[in-house]
């Protein structure tokens, strides 16, 4: 394969392509990005996140570059129409910007984009992760996505074994609890419902003597509501 490439690109498409996969959520953006020439079109790919920006040029079969390094291009493009950029001896150049990048020879089909939302939270990451192979996570640039998703769920599994140490509860046997979860994607909160679950948690401790559980602290609260929004005072 040649060490060499360059595309000339159409200057307000591509930073309006940029601004759009720079909306990925925070987890997402940590994927590798990768760019594909077809038909004209410079393609823009990260997580699933797709913008086609017309080019003319010669280019690999597909580069990657870290995903967060698409969103510091932003307000970074230099004012030249058509945008030059090159991929050189393992580097991607945007200008007088340069980042590490690979190149492939092939594209594989993979669904593991379709199937991890744009701000996507740990679980969903595992999920996705859950029903895709190794090669298409690769293929997709998910690979550092779920690498990151796994050890945030090791490292919450193994923080709640020390505070059940007494139990002898192990890491392991609540990571096998969790991903039964992911497996079959039933959840009942988010990580945007930290708040919430402290709330319950503090009301079950006080409730739990009592015979309280969780879900139903949950539905109380629901009910409650509903009933707030249907008779307002």
């Amino acid at each position: 394969m040649k060490s060499e490439w360059q595309l000339q690109v159409n200057r307000t498409q591509f930073i309006k392509a940029l601004r759009s996969t720079s909306r990925a959520g925070r987890a997402v953006a940590g994927a590798e990005a990768i760019l594909r020439f077809e038909d004209g079109e410079l393609i823009l790919d990260l997580a699933g996140v797709s913008c086609r920006v017309p080019a003319v040029g010669e280019w690999p079969p597909e580069v990657r570059v870290p995903g967060g390094f698409l969103k510091q291009l932003v307000t970074r493009v230099p004012d030249i129409d058509p945008l030059p950029i090159s991929v050189k001896d393992g580097r991607f150049y945007l200008a007088r910007f340069a980042v590490r990048c690979t190149t492939r020879s092939r594209n594989l089909p993979t669904p593991i984009n379709e199937l991890i939302p744009a701000n996507a939270e740990t679980f969903e990451i595992l999920m996705a992760q859950a029903r895709c192979s190794a090669e298409e996570i690769d293929a997709g640039g998910a690979t550092p996505l779920v690498t990151a998703a796994q050890t945030k769920l090791q490292a919450a599994c193994a923080k709640a074994a020390a505070l059940l140490s007494r139990y002898r509860v192990t890491p392991a046997a609540l990571e096998a609890m969790c991903e039964r979860h992911i497996e079959d994607g039933s959840r009942r909160f988010r990580e945007a419902d930290a708040g919430v679950v402290r709330q319950i948690a503090a009301a079950w401790q006080l409730l739990a003597p009592y015979g309280a559980e969780t879900d139903e602290l949950w539905e109380v609260m629901q009910s409650c509501l509903r009933q707030g929004w249907e008779n307002p005072k």
